[in-house]
């Protein structure tokens, strides 16, 4: 005779199941529609259905979600391992965690995205891990990210900013900064960047959008903050120029000048002259 086992488990809920899935022979038709009836009920469907007359029992199937049930026969429910979840009941197996998201503890329905300023490169963790500085990630992430040139990211930020007015950063900054003296900040698609005034123009303090031309009789060389006046026997004309000498026939006799003179008839002179004679 077969011997009817109630096994309860710590999930306070009764599973039903026989030592053998054999014939029942000692099992009367009245009995047999007792289990099917209210008593198969109030065990939560642990059963498929029950034996009647010479049927056989199923196995056990039925589980909480956060659990599975042993397919190798065992009616018990074991909590699904840190790093899956089972989101039903009646499963064979638990899922892994997605990328991005975590269980830490056994017996999870669900997983957890990763806080942000973590990640979760793969399925299965069991827990995030933070993210380097200076990266960053949003929340459920599966990498890190670093702040591209023109943004930064401030202390106990979880997302990078932009760069205030007339301010740059390079790529994965902390903090923003004015182009200096000499420079001047250009907008383009991968950021903001600071760039040399050229040679004959100049940027005389920080944080200056473009550079102003030197004037005439005058003139600087690359990443200038100022411009210097073009030494006697050169000139530079227009502004912006550089200082060019003087040609054959003309001279400079001083400094800053913006045309050459020539010489008087009778009198010569070579190219970058300051005299004729």
């Amino acid at each position: 005779m077969n011997e009817l086992v109630v096994v309860c488990a710590c999930v306070r809920r009764c599973f039903i199941s026989f030592s053998h899935a054999l014939p029942i022979a000692g099992l009367s038709s009245a009995s047999a529609e007792g289990l099917s009836g209210d008593h198969e009920e109030s065990v939560g469907n642990s059963l498929r259905g029950v034996a009647r007359g010479s049927k056989m029992l199923p196995l056990c199937t039925s589980c909480y979600a956060g659990t599975f049930i042993d397919p190798a026969g065992s009616c018990l429910c074991t909590s699904c391992p840190a790093g899956t979840y089972s989101a039903a009941g009646g499963k064979t197996f638990c899922d892994p965690c997605a990328a991005g998201t975590y269980s830490a503890v056994p017996g999870a329905s669900a997983c957890t995205p990763c806080p942000a300023m973590t990640y979760a490169y793969m399925e299965g963790f069991t827990e995030c891990i933070p993210c380097d500085p200076p990266s960053y990630s949003a929340a459920g992430s599966d990498r890190c990210a670093i702040c591209k040139s023109g943004t930064y990211l401030p202390a106990g930020a979880s997302n990078c900013l932009d760069c205030p007015s007339r301010m740059v950063s390079d790529r994965g900054a902390v903090s923003c900064r004015y182009c200096p003296a000499g420079q001047y900040i250009t907008k383009e698609l991968y950021g903001t960047f600071c760039n040399s005034c050229l040679a004959g123009t100049y940027s005389a303090t920080e944080g200056l959008t473009s550079c102003k031309k030197c004037p005439k009789g005058s003139t600087s060389e690359d990443q200038a903050s100022s411009c210097t006046l073009c030494a006697a026997g050169t000139y530079s004309w227009p502004a912006g120029s550089l200082c060019t000498p003087c040609p054959a026939g003309t001279y400079g006799s001083s400094t800053g000048l913006s045309k050459c003179t020539k010489c008087q008839k009778g009198f010569k002179s070579t190219a970058g002259s300051t005299a004729c004679w």
